[in-house]
């Protein structure tokens, strides 16, 4: 295999603290692992003295299966590679009798005590301090403190991602983090984050332990670093503070909602001594013409620590010139794009080579419809359908039972959705009555014995009302029967105390009213629920064939298609409302753009489903300018179903 010289650099330098800045397409995974491999086989260096941590576990079994296919699988496996939770876990397993004791607290568990602390104090809750938050906005903030190792007694830190507990004071925030530890303590229980917190203080106190760990891992490797926490850097420091490779690209930092901190390979080189920078900076990947526009993308952004760094550079053909096009309204994207995907079909590019990438994943529901109607086969699998989300299938499953009375699988999914307090075992002993009496499970548990019992009643009236209300509304339009179930369900405050990564909510809470929305243009709910199942038998007769790739920006990291769609680049869908760091979103608008070999398509609308005015995003604002803009909104005005710009290289 033939190396770039910075490729090689970066695989022949063993020694001393290395940070390697890998822009798209330049190799990254190859360097990474040839490293390994150059160390082992050339060098003399053993196996066992190297830690080689990744983003994902995804990430280390393919890095494994490179490494195993240079150096062999005896040797290979003997390397310490995984995440750094895996590794924490394992180590402490194995050399901290303490740690064996403990076990991993349910989300259930945890999602209880911050609704508890997040409630006001009564009779029934008293730990309430009736902080004025949701959970999962709690559970946030003290994820983020746990991920720059700062307890309860330390002075918080807060930024735009746990902005939500802005204003109340430092004294209910100590005091409810402070329960949920003693809590937590009383059951013997960890959570997630306390892995690494557990891991960092015993190597932090424990001088024995911390030398057993130093003495063992003479070489740190370090992947996608740009993706690590404060914690993380802590970690590797104690570890080696001498031997550590680190390699990723800041303009790929997009996981700060799981506390990410890009600084930390913007800064490498001032919390290690002695660091050497290595730049792979060719791109094997892209045209040209896409790579000079994903550079334009970092130049505007204002962050002078970008401003160092070198520009990528195309090793291909000057290619494509890339397409800005504007449309009236998202249905219209959505169909010209179907239109699009049909012609270059036509022209022999093969459906798996072309993407469509969303910023949300409640996104992917317009282009699931359209491809659906229009027979294009397409797969969800990188990320997910829709029609997938646990929120989308518990409204899906109310309507079907309502409209097919028998259908116990619809049943078995609702029942406690939201949570009615009825167990496990009483849907198995309802399930037997209903057996034994040749009834359905919703006729069953309006007569089952069960029904008196005062711990049930309360949850069965519960429901057996909501499905009595809702079968006198069949014939009204799907998208207001929807929102009624939304409504008798309570199903929105269900969404807030029970999810329990606050950056979530809003997305959920989006997919809540995009699936309303698409309901709407049906006159009731049968045939929403006919085009439903029209579009799940799409999905299953897409597997395995020939397909378009339906993608969430997120999920598209680390893949490449020769033709992407960027969609919905307007004001706040891309940049996305939900993520107050635009300089998070810019370098996700980067990662999209990035994934084109061959073509890429960029796309903004005019007008939202409601017929208001919006505005195009940022992105293509700093791309086009104004005046562009302005005059492609003109021709669209004129009578034109679309207006398209070739972006000036």
């Amino acid at each position: 295999m033939k190396f770039t010289k910075e490729q090689k650099e970066a695989i022949l330098t063993t020694e001393g603290n290395v940070v390697c800045i890998a822009s798209a397409g330049s190799g990254k995974t190859s360097a990474f692992t040839n490293r390994m491999a150059y160390m082992i086989q050339e060098k003399g260096v053993s196996p066992l003295n190297i830690l080689a941590v990744t983003f994902t576990k995804k990430a280390a079994d393919e890095i494994q299966k490179r490494l195993t296919k240079m150096i062999g699988k005896e040797s290979a496996k003997k390397v310490a590679m995984g995440t750094f939770h895996s590794i924490a876990y394992r180590l402490l397993k194995v050399l901290d009798p303490e740690f064996e004791k403990l076990s991993i607290c349910p989300d259930w568990w945890k999602l209880s005590v911050m609704n508890d602390l997040c409630k006001p104090k009564n009779e029934k809750n008293h730990r309430g301090l009736d902080l004025g938050v949701k959970a999962g906005e709690l559970s946030q903030f003290i994820s983020y403190q746990k991920a720059n190792h700062i307890t309860p007694n330390d002075t918080f830190i807060i930024n735009e991602q746990v902005e939500s507990v802005d204003g109340l004071s430092d004294e209910i925030l100590r005091e409810a983090y402070l329960t949920y530890e003693q809590l937590k303590e009383e059951s013997r229980q960890i959570d997630f984050d306390d892995m690494l917190v557990r891991f960092y203080e015993k190597l932090k106190n424990d001088a024995k332990f911390r030398q057993r760990i130093q003495d063992q891992y003479k070489y740190v490797m370090v992947d996608e670093y740009q993706d690590t926490s404060s914690i993380v850097k802590s970690i590797i420091k104690l570890i080696n503070d001498k031997n550590v490779f680190v390699v990723g690209d800041w303009r790929q930092s997009i996981y700060s909602f799981i506390n990410a901190d890009v600084n930390n390979i913007l800064d490498f080189h001032e919390d290690f001594e002695n660091v050497k920078t290595i730049e792979l900076n060719k791109n094997f990947r892209s045209t040209q013409n896409i790579v000079n526009l994903s550079n334009d993308i970092i130049d505007y952004s204002p962050i002078e620590k970008y401003k160092k760094y070198k520009h990528s550079v195309s090793t291909s053909e000057i290619g494509d010139k890339v397409q800005f096009t504007l449309y009236q309204d998202e249905i219209k994207q959505a169909n010209r794009i179907a239109d699009k995907i049909e012609s270059l079909q036509q022209e022999g590019i093969p459906l798996s080579e072309i993407a469509i990438l969303v910023r949300a994943n409640s996104h992917t529901a317009t282009f699931e419809d359209v491809l659906t109607d229009r027979e294009i086969p397409f797969d969800v699998s990188k990320s997910m359908s829709f029609f997938d989300r646990k929120e989308v299938l518990d409204l899906i499953s109310y309507a079907r039972l309502v409209v097919k009375s028998d259908d116990d699988v619809s049943f078995r999914r609702v029942i406690n959705s939201p949570n009615r307090y009825l167990s496990k075992k009483f849907v198995e002993d309802l399930e037997k009555f209903a057996g034994s009496h040749d009834m359905s499970l919703l006729q069953a548990v309006r007569v089952t014995p069960q029904a008196g019992e005062w711990k049930f009643k309360r949850g069965i009236d519960n429901f057996t009302k909501v499905i009595q209300d809702l079968h006198y509304q069949q014939n009204v339009n799907a998208g207001r029967f929807l929102r009624n179930i939304v409504k008798l369900t309570r199903y929105i405050e269900h969404i807030e105390e029970n999810t329990i990564t606050a950056s979530s909510i809003p997305e959920k809470l989006d997919a809540v009213e995009k699936l309303c929305e698409m309901a709407s243009k049906f006159s009731n709910i049968t045939a929403f629920l006919a085009h439903i199942s029209k579009i799940d038998d799409r999905k299953k007769k897409s597997k395995g064939v020939d397909a378009v790739n339906i993608v969430t920006v997120h999920s598209s990291k680390g893949l490449e298609w020769d033709v992407t769609f960027v969609v919905n680049v307007v004001e706040d869908l891309f940049p996305h409302t939900m993520n107050p760091d635009k300089e998070e979103e810019r370098r996700l608008f980067y990662v999209a753009c990035s994934r084109a070999r061959k073509k890429l398509f960029i796309s903004f609308w005019f007008y939202d489903s409601d017929n208001a005015k919006v505005n195009e995003g940022l992105f293509i604002t700093e791309l086009l300018g104004s005046k562009k803009v302005l005059e492609m909104k003109k021709t669209l005005f004129r009578g034109s179903s679309e207006a398209v710009e070739l972006y000036p290289n």
